[in-house]
C-alpha cells in the first residue's frame, strides 16, 4: 500500500543499552526507547527501563543451558549477539542426548534397538569373501542399538564360521556386525541374521532374517521367543493334491503352494512364487517355486549334521530309486522304505532368505496309513535345528509301491493342514493310542478284558465263543461256563467229555 501522505512520525531515543542506561534521567515516565545494540524496545516505568520484549537468545540460553542449544537463522543470516552470520532461513533445534535419556529411561531400558526401516537394507552371505554382510539398499540406512541410533553408509561384514552349527549374528552397542554361536541376548544385542552353517560344503544351509523392527522392546521379543507363537497370517495354501492317487502319474507324487504371509515375532515373512528366482538380493527375498509343483529343499540328518537335497519337484528323499526316511541307528542314517508302506514329509516355513519353505522328512516308516496319521510333528528329533524360528505347514503323508508305474513308485495318500495350530510344530492327539488314562475303568458301559460287568442287553455272536477255564462243575451254578436260565441250540451238540445230569423234575 502507498505511504500515507499525514501521519505522525515516531521517533525514540536510539543508542546501545549502556547509553541508554547511562542517560535514564533524560527520559520522561512512560517513555519509550531502543537499544540498538540488543534490537529491543525499553520503557520508563518507575525510575527503570524495563524491557519489552518477553524472551531474548540470552535468556532462552540460560534458561536451558543444560538441555537445549538453539540457533536461529534469519532472511538476512543468523541472528547473534554480536551480529550476523551465513544466510540460511532455518531453525535449528539440538537437544543434549543425555539429559533427554535420562527423562524417556533410554539410559535404563537400552531401548530402541533395531532397524528403522529393514527394507532399505540386505543381509547376505558372499562366497568369494566367504563373509556375511549387512549393507544399505541406498545411500545409507539406520539402526538403533542399545537407544543409540547410527547411520552406516557402506557394507558391514563378519567372516564365515569354521565348524558347522548355529550361529547369530548381531550388531553391538557401537552397531559394529558379530557372530556367535550362542543365542541373541535382546537386551544387548540387535540381531541381523541366524544361519545354520555347513562346514563340509563350505555354504550356510539356512540364512534366516533377524532383522527386527524399533517399535518392539526386547523383553517381548524374548517373551516371544520362549512362547513359540508364530501365525499364518494368510495363504500358503496346498493345491495340486488329487483325490484318488493310484501311482499312475507323476503328479501324484507333487503338491504346489500359493503366496502366503507368516510372522516371526514382529518380522513379517512375505513368501512368493517366482518361476525363476534372481540371486539373493534385496528384491528378491523370500522368492522360490511354489508352482505348478513346489520346489522345496529337502533337510535330512546325516551322521550328526543336517543337510539337504536341492530341490526339485518332489518333497521327500530317495537313494537309487527308493525313497527314504530318516533312521537313528548309532548315528543318523537314511533307510530305505519297506515296499507298500507309508512315510512323511513336514513341510516348513521359515526365515530362511533364499528357500522360506522347507522340507524336512520323516524319521519312520508305517505299515498303514493310520499309523501315519497319528505322526506328529514334534515327534520329530530336530537337534540343532529346534533353535531356528519355524512354522510347520504340512504334513505330507506318501505311499511307496514297486507296482506304481510312475517314476518314483510314490504317490501321495493324504495331508494334513496344520497351519492354525498354536505353536511351531504341535498339533492335537489324533490317534487313540496316545490318549492318556487309557487303563482307567472309567468306561463302565463297555466290558472290560479283567472285571467284572453285568450285561442285560442282548448280543448276537457271529463268530464263536471261546472260554478256556478248568474249573470243573459240582451243580448248576459252577464250572467254566454257568448259565441262569435256559439254553437253547439250533443246531449240533458236540460234547467232548463226560454229561453229567440231574434231573429237578424236568424231562431229558
Amino acid at each position: 500500500m502507498p505511504i500515507p501522505a499525514n501521519r505522525a512520525k515516531i521517533q525514540l531515543a536510539r543508542g546501545d543499552y549502556t547509553n541508554l542506561i547511562a542517560n535514564l534521567a533524560e527520559f520522561a515516565e512512560g517513555e519509550l526507547s531502543y537499544a540498538k545494540d540488543e534490537n529491543l524496545l525499553y520503557i520508563k516505568e518507575e525510575g527503570e527501563l524495563i524491557r519489552l520484549e518477553y524472551v531474548t537468545r540470552a535468556d532462552l540460553d540460560a534458561a536451558v543451558e543444560d538441555s537445549i542449544d538453539l540457533e536461529v537463522y534469519g532472511g538476512e543470516g543468523l541472528l547473534t549477539e554480536t551480529g550476523t552470520t551465513g544466510s540460511s532461513p532455518t531453525t535449528t533445534l539440538s537437544i543434549d542426548e543425555e539429559w533427554l535419556k535420562d527423562k524417556v529411561g533410554i539410559a535404563d531400558s537400552n531401548e530402541p534397538s533395531g532397524f528403522v526401516d529393514k527394507t532399505t537394507t540386505v543381509i547376505a552371505y558372499r562366497p568369494v569373501e566367504q563373509q556375511f554382510w549387512l549393507y544399505p539398499t541406498g545411500a545409507s540406512a539406520a539402526i538403533w542399538c542399545q537407544g543409540e541410533k547410527f547411520t552406516f553408509t557402506s557394507y558391514k561384514f563378519v567372516n564365515q564360521p569354521t565348524s558347522s552349527g548355529i550361529y547369530y549374528i548381531y550388531l553391538d552397542e557401537n552397531a559394529n556386525l558379530q557372530i556367535k554361536s550362542s543365542p541373541f541376548n535382546y537386551k544387548l544385542d540387535a540381531p541381523v541374521a541366524q544361519i545354520y552353517w555347513d562346514q563340509t560344503a563350505g555354504e550356510p544351509l539356512l540364512l534366516l532374517d533377524r532383522r527386527h523392527g524399533i517399535a518392539m522392546d526386547w523383553s517381548t521379543q524374548e517373551f516371544l521367543e520362549t512362547s513359540n507363537q508364530f501365525p499364518v497370517h494368510n495363504g500358503l495354501s496346498i493345491a495340486s493334491i488329487p483325490e484318488e492317487s493310484d501311482g499312475s502319474s507323476d503328479e501324484q507324487a507333487t503338491f504346489s503352494l500359493t503366496n502366503g504371509v507368516i510372522f516371526f515375532q514382529d518380522i513379517r515373512i512375505e513368501i512368493s512364487d517366482n518361476a525363476s528366482p534372481a540371486p539373493n538380493i534385496a528384491s528378491n527375498l523370500f522368492q522360490q517355486i511354489l508352482s505348478p509343483a513346489a520346489n522345496l529343499p529337502v533337510f535330512y540328518r546325516d551322521g550328526d549334521d543336517w543337510i539337504y537335497k536341492n530341490p526339485d519337484d518332489y518333497a521327500f528323499l530317495t537313494v537309487g530309486s527308493i525313497p527314504v526316511y530318516n533312521k537313528f541307528d548309532t548315528e543318523w542314517i537314511s533307510s530305505e522304505v519297506t515296499n507298500g508302506n507309508y512315510f512323511i514329509s513336514y513341510i516348513i516355513g521359515t526365515e530362511n532368505t533364499e528357500y522360506p519353505v522347507i522340507t524336512i522328512i520323516g524319521q519312520s516308516e508305517y505299515n498303514d496309513i493310520s499309523a501315519a496319521e497319528a505322526a506328529l510333528p514334534d515327534d520329530l528329533n530336530k537337534g540343532e535345528l529346534s533353535n531356528i524360528h519355524h512354522k510347520v505347514l504340512y504334513k505330507i503323508i506318501y505311499k511307496y509301491d514297486s507296482s506304481f508305474t510312475n517314476s518314483t513308485k510314490v504317490a501321495i495318500k493324504g495331508y494334513q493342514d496344520l497351519r492354525n495350530i498354536g505353536g511351531s510344530s504341535s498339533i492335537g492327539t489324533t490317534d487313540h493310542g496316545r490318549l492318556s488314562g487309557l487303563g482307567d475303568d472309567d468306561h463302565l458301559q463297555y466290558v472290560h478284558i479283567a472285571n467284572d460287568r453285568t450285561i442285560s442287553a442282548n448280543n448276537t455272536h457271529s463268530g464263536k465263543i471261546n472260554v478256556s477255564n478248568s474249573t470243573v462243575s459240582t451243580n448248576s451254578g459252577t464250572g467254566a461256563l454257568t448259565v441262569s436260565g435256559g439254553v437253547g441250540i439250533q443246531g449240533n451238540l458236540n460234547v467232548d467229555g463226560d454229561i453229567g445230569a440231574t434231573l429237578n423234575g424236568g424231562n431229558f
